[in-house]
């Protein structure tokens, strides 16, 4: 301890006696030659030889194709979330570890690999709860990813790039529906909507100033289904028939005692009750979704946003079978182009509210509750086959209702989004909807260069 101190004593030394020793330092440099000593002074070596005997570390970042082997399973998971982790980079989103976790899970929920999927268990563990911490961290510092600052402003201030992207999709639906590129009734629009069938919202109507609120519970009250919804343009336009997914972890297809005969309506399952590729290409060759005669009566072109499940090899091959152009919407402007989201669903949607209400009143004259032990008094769920007649019907009284011109809701959002033409068949700025009008006043040069571009490749 008395060794240390003395080390680390400082000693105040007066200016006169530096002045004294530089130029002592400046005298020798002139009368021997080179700073520093000579290794061939004995004294000099031996501080030398005492710094060899120094441990030196480093630092050295591991090079690609280096350290530990990935195993088979990682090997077949981390280039799928290479993928996904540039898909939504380019699309704006603030990246996370923990996102970076949801999508493996999500990867793995989706995945129609016979051997790598959910049900995957590595040494007794389940493959979803081995994406930890450590191992997100391991993946990026595989593809030299790390936390940036964000620089400038946010994406969010951005709307300028994503209104001028929609001004030159525009002006390619016009140009195209002009030369006769575009033929009304070959445009098909498909969009899915998420619907939480939240049976028990825990909310209820009540007297003001109640001191206590309670109702009754629903068994099974809260259920996600995806409604896939497929809008047909030209003269005949319409909803054409849905397709319901449900949640079911092995993907069962039909599932028990759910037969898939119900007119006016299909459905599938996966383990999120979300839309991936296996499912699209069953779509796709659904011939109950696209009408009578099937896929395969003509060729059409099919508008969809630019999701994950819309984009994988297997989608764009089996509607290239089937003669269908997958064509997709500008990135982030789903709320300005998908015409599916402007009129039908909303209308589908509240259909599907008032018709549940509607049953909900029925259970309860009937007196349908459920009686047992854990279930004692609880309104009882209606189940996956009251969901898909639903929404056949919805569908049906959707298809039915028509504006003050006598369209349709599915030809007014054609036409308002631009992939259909009004009666006259003349595609026009006017025809479109207040908001994208604005879009295209807004940014002209965009609505021209976007023209010039479409010019170009057709006269190539």
């Amino acid at each position: 301890m008395a060794d240390y101190a003395a080390r680390s004593l400082q000693q105040v030394v007066p200016l006169c006696d530096r002045v004294r020793c530089t130029d002592w330092m400046e005298l020798d440099q002139a009368l021997r030659g080179s700073k520093a000593g000579s290794l061939e002074d004995p004294a000099q070596l031996k501080f030398a030889t005492s710094r060899q005997r120094i441990r030196h570390q480093f630092v050295v970042k591991t090079l690609r194709g280096r350290g530990t082997k990935l195993g088979e399973h990682w090997a077949w998971l981390y280039p799928l979330l290479l993928t996904e982790f540039q898909r939504l980079r380019r699309a704006g989103v603030k990246l996370s570890n923990q996102l970076v976790v949801e999508m493996g899970v999500v990867c793995l929920e989706d995945s129609e690999h016979p051997r790598f999927n959910a049900r995957l268990t590595v040494k007794g563990k389940p493959f979803t709860s081995m994406l930890t911490p450590h191992r997100i961290q391991d993946f990026l510092e595989r593809y030299n990813i790390v936390y940036r600052r964000h620089k400038g402003k946010k994406q969010v201030i951005l709307e300028k790039q994503i209104d001028k992207d929609v001004a030159k999709h525009m002006d390619e639906l016009k140009r195209r529906f002009e030369d006769g590129t575009l033929i009304p009734v070959e445009q098909y629009n498909m969009d899915e909507s998420h619907i939480v069938i939240d049976l028990d919202d825990g909310k209820t109507l009540d007297f003001v100033g109640a001191q206590s609120v309670k109702y009754r519970s629903i068994v099974s009250g809260r259920e996600g289904i995806t409604m896939c919804v497929l809008l047909k343009g030209g003269s005949d336009a319409r909803i054409l028939r849905p397709m319901l997914i449900f949640k079911n972890k092995a993907s069962s297809y039909p599932m028990q005692n759910l037969p898939d005969k119900i007119s006016g309506v299909c459905y599938r399952a996966s383990p999120s009750a979300f839309i991936n590729g296996r499912l699209m290409c069953e779509w796709l060759r659904e011939p109950r979704c696209w009408g009578p005669g099937g896929p395969f009566a003509s060729s059409r072109v099919l508008w969809m946003d630019n999701a994950s499940g819309h984009c994988s090899d297997g989608v764009e091959d089996t509607a290239r079978e089937l003669r269908t152009k997958v064509k997709l919407f500008p990135a982030n402007a789903t709320d300005k182009v998908q015409p599916a989201d402007h009129f039908p669903i909303q209308c589908i949607k509240e259909h599907w509210r008032r018709l549940a209400e509607r049953r909900n009143m029925e259970a309860i004259r009937n007196g349908d509750w459920k009686t047992g032990a854990s279930s004692s008094g609880k309104l009882a769920n209606p189940g996956k086959m009251f969901f898909l007649k639903l929404a056949a019907e919805c569908s049906r009284l959707v298809n039915l209702e028509k504006d003050k011109n006598g369209d349709n809701w599915a030809k007014k959002a054609m036409v308002q989004c631009g992939l259909d033409v009004p009666r006259d068949g003349v595609w026009k700025i006017g025809q479109l909807s207040r908001e994208l009008q604005q879009v295209v006043a807004a940014y002209p040069e965009a609505f021209e260069e976007g023209y010039k571009q479409g010019a170009t490749s057709a006269s190539i």
